[in-house]
């Protein structure tokens, strides 16, 4: 199959219709925007018309923040910004990246966000492949990428890239992040640069953690697990990063408040009341959760604050956390598609508050696990096992407003509830096997240590034997 698989992509036929078909998935989202643009309004949210309706609250937050007026405040809302509600408890570095598109009026603006998440997906699609070939030292990785690229045409790479690309878009992640224009692609990248960097190049995990500081769900968990994942320089790095770039943006806005930056907690507290107590934001009325806290809250309709999501992070979070320091020094593959970067990512989207389009932190592993035999402690059937398990959140389109109103299921339906929780089923049993796999794997084997097989200096027969399966290339 995979030599097959290595003819298609070498025929500029098959190319064409990949391309095409990114094409028509691009288009076909772009229609979806224009035909269900969703208004700006100060006023209730319009659920059924939400084309960039995250990007214009995002916009509107940001064009506060350049103002000096606290976007996280209650108060703020209404007049010129214009968002249903307070931000979350968003980093400033939101606000920060998003600056540029205050130069554009809202329409431009929209056309410029369209094409900066549609760039970011790419950017996904195109790291999946080289991280997962990247098990050797930098320096020896970079030699092999040179001798395997000298013998890619650019119509095999064109095809692997434009296939790739055309999964994620029409993942429920990846679409979910282009409809709406919510920054998933920018935390998710974060995240992934964060992992596979860690070990490596300090400095540039460290700028991964802060586009994953804009949401606290995302680094909290991050890291926790980068402790145990024994990443302490980069950790240091991006806490120092992340750090400087948060108080950059509450200094700013505190400069602007006769409280100062007590006025602007005071304001960003009183948001995360007001969002808590926004029936929208009941587990029970959401389809999309996959954290195990908002599932639980679904079925026996309760509301957890804040207190509940972090007592139970740590928790939930605590035998990932041994099986990562378990393997830290041993596993085959420390970067981004390595066993223990897929444990941290799948087990953060359960253990705090995550959405079902966060799921796009999944594409590397995903890509590694499907085409590339990463991680190398899984075999081939469990790899497949995995695989599919973890496709499930990404190929969902069951879980989502518009096939609830189709079915008439109220939010409260057992049947409609059972149908929102198997992204959640499917992650679990995805993390149990990926725990197994980790707690089997024995410290300190030779055989999986990547820093005594860098040292060793692998022979050439011995490179060509090790490297990793290419489903795409044959």
């Amino acid at each position: 199959m995979f030599s097959r698989l290595s003819s298609l992509r070498k025929n500029p036929g098959v190319c064409a219709v990949i391309i095409l078909f990114a094409a028509l998935a691009t288009s076909a989202t772009a229609w979806r925007i224009y035909d269900n643009y969703s208004e700006p309004t100060a006023g209730e949210f319009d659920w059924y018309n939400r084309g960039l309706s995250d990007f214009h609250a995002i916009y509107f937050y940001s064009k506060a923040f350049a103002d000096g007026v606290n976007p996280y405040s209650p108060e703020t809302q209404g007049g010129e910004y214009l968002f249903s509600r307070s931000a979350p408890a968003y980093s400033p570095v939101v606000f920060l990246v998003r600056l540029p598109f205050l130069w554009l009026n809202l329409q431009t603006a929209d056309v410029a966000c369209f094409i900066y998440n549609l760039g970011l997906l790419g950017l996904l699609a195109w790291l999946g492949p080289r991280m997962a070939m990247a098990y050797f030292s930098p320096a020896a990785n970079a030699q092999v990428d040179r001798k395997s690229a000298k013998k890619r045409t650019v119509v095999e790479s064109l095809t692997v890239f434009f296939g790739l690309l055309t999964l994620v878009i029409i993942s429920r992640p990846g679409h979910a992040t282009l409809f709406t224009g919510y920054f998933t692609a920018e935390l998710a990248l974060g995240t992934i640069v964060a992992l596979h960097y860690a070990r490596t190049r300090p400095v540039i995990s460290g700028f991964g953690m802060v586009f994953a500081s804009g949401k606290p769900t995302f680094v909290l968990p991050l890291i926790m697990m980068m402790i145990f994942r024994k990443n302490f320089r980069a950790l240091v790095c991006g806490l120092l990063f992340c750090t400087i770039a948060g108080m950059t943006g509450l200094i700013w806005l505190g400069s602007h408040s006769d409280g100062g930056i007590a006025d602007v907690v005071q304001g960003l507290q009183a948001g995360q009341e007001a969002l808590h107590d926004d029936p929208t934001e009941r587990p029970v009325n959401l389809w999309s959760r996959t954290d195990i806290v908002g599932v639980t809250a679904k079925f026996v309709d309760a509301v957890p604050g804040d207190s509940v999501y972090l007592a139970a992070m740590p928790l939930i979070l605590l035998l990932p956390a041994i099986a990562v320091w378990r393997i830290a020094d041993t596993e085959s593959n420390s970067g981004g598609t390595g066993l223990s970067a897929m444990i941290v990512c799948v087990s953060m989207l359960l253990a705090i508050y995550h959405h079902s389009y966060e799921c796009l932190v999944l594409v590397t592993s995903w890509i590694g696990l499907a085409f590339y035999g990463q991680p190398k402690e899984l075999t081939g059937r469990t790899r497949l096992i995995v695989s599919l398990l973890l496709a499930v959140p990404a190929a969902n389109y069951a879980s989502t407003l518009m096939v609830r109103i189709r079915l008439g299921f109220e939010q409260t339906d057992f049947i409609w509830m059972l149908i929102t929780a198997i992204n959640t089923v499917c992650l679990l049993a995805a993390l149990g096997i990926l725990l197994v796999v980790a707690f089997r794997t024995k410290p300190g084997n030779p055989d999986l240590n990547c820093e005594s097989r860098i040292e060793s200096r692998p022979t050439r027969k011995e490179k060509v034997s090790e490297k990793p399966v290419d489903a795409l290339s044959g």
